[in-house]
């Protein structure tokens, strides 16, 4: 089950000159499409993205494996960026893990991510975390791997865990567990819930595998160079492209249900030359009518748009104007 997509964030995992990949959450593909137009190397599925869009709840344990292989899925057929999915605690134990391995690389991701927390888990900046034995989330990790072996093995497992903001929870055993989850498989180490630069560096150095740097809630904001000087192969930027969704959203529809139509004329009129004020060659229109030029009979394409049709046409004499 190779992809193109999987060995291109394998061979910038082994290329240091490529680290960090900036990385934003997205919660859809309509989202995939914006950033893969924005040109980033990376997008990453977000659990709290999706939960929030989808189903308009917090993440908390709510989303379930059908609804993220189903968004997975969705999104990938829209990108060929690689895309690292948020998958929670796997669904359930090490057998619940290899399904959820399974059923996402089938979907298209190039990089899952597990973390160690007792389900159902939090949001990894809220308190109250609890985690699983170190032992028991290893072999979710030993699991994932076997089905990688199976299924791709350039898929890469990232290996989070949420124990130093955990109840009870520490550096030192932090550290001891990026250790147990790197023999057990994991190609990257994914430490949630810092809160220094000093620590961000003693986990590089004692795990000893490329990181995902979380840069959200109370995590140190750092310069793409010194996070590639402490190990960071992956920066993840998951709350500030659903923030600025969110706020376009509220703010706009605020602004109508206040002041009117008269306001919803204003906002059309405010979006200028932007890229999306045509929307409806954003999302694909244009390859739609190419597609039809190709496979329609020629008497339904003069049918469609040689009659008196009224409405936007997207054929080669519009692209050229």
């Amino acid at each position: 089950m190779e992809s193109k997509p999987r060995q291109q964030l394998r061979s910038a995992l082994n290329d240091r000159s490529q680290w960090p990949l900036i990385s934003p959450g997205i919660f859809g593909a309509g989202a995939a499409r914006l950033a893969g137009a924005a040109g980033f190397p990376m997008l990453i599925v977000s659990g709290f993205g999706v939960s929030a869009m989808m189903l308009g709840r917090a993440d908390a344990g709510y989303l379930t494996l059908t609804e993220l292989a189903y968004a997975v899925s969705q999104i990938t057929k829209v990108t060929s960026t690689p895309v690292l999915v948020d998958a929670d605690t796997g669904f359930g134990n090490a057998l619940g893990v290899m399904r959820t391995v399974e059923e996402l690389t089938c979907a298209g991701a190039s990089a899952l991510f597990f973390e160690d927390q007792v389900a159902p888990k939090k949001c990894g900046h809220m308190a109250g975390k609890m985690v699983v034995p170190a032992e028991e989330f290893a072999g979710k990790i030993r699991a994932a791997h076997h089905v990688r072996q199976q299924l791709d093995p350039d898929l890469i497992l990232v290996a989070r865990s949420d124990s130093r903001g955990a109840v009870g929870g520490s550096l030192k055993e932090l550290l001891q567990r990026g250790k147990m989850y790197r023999d057990a498989g994991a190609d990257v180490f994914f430490p949630e819930g810092l809160t220094s630069t000093e620590e961000l560096e003693i986990c590089g150095k004692e795990v000893g595998l490329p990181m995902l740097y979380n840069m959200a809630g109370f995590s140190p904001r750092l310069p793409a160079k010194e996070l590639a000087k402490l190990s960071v192969f992956i920066v993840a930027l998951p709350g500030i492209f659903l923030q600025s969704a969110f706020k376009g959203l509220y703010d706009a529809l605020n602004e109508i249900a206040k002041n009117g139509l008269e306001a919803a004329w204003r906002l059309e009129d405010a979006l200028g030359d932007h890229p999306v004020t045509m929307i409806q060659k954003f999302v694909g229109f244009p390859e739609i009518r190419k597609l039809e030029e190709e496979y329609l009979p020629t008497a339904e394409l003069l049918a469609r748009y040689e009659s008196n049709t009224v409405g936007y046409r997207f054929d080669s004499s519009e692209e050229k104007r």
